[in-house]
């Protein structure tokens, strides 16, 4: 499945919130289902051309398919 790149503007407020070491509230949809999670953003990566959002206790999320971060809306229109 190929996925969507999210805005330049985005990308870089989530490596801000990866070099603060802050816990972040996350909204992202896995499945057809909306999922929450509070975490520190530890790592944003390509892995086999996807970009991946990397947290705290093996949070993995696509960045394609997050929703919101602390209320900043990342949805894809």
């Amino acid at each position: 499945m190929k996925s969507t790149p999210i805005s330049f503007s985005h990308y870089d407020q989530l490596k801000a919130w990866a070099t603060l070491g802050k816990v972040c509230e996350i909204k992202y949809v896995r499945n057809n289902q909306m999922l929450k999670a509070s975490s520190k953003i530890v790592d944003i990566r390509n892995v086999n051309g996807h970009e991946y959002l990397f947290g705290e206790d093996s949070l993995v999320v696509r960045l394609d398919q997050l929703i919101a971060i602390n209320g900043l809306s990342l949805e894809q229109h």
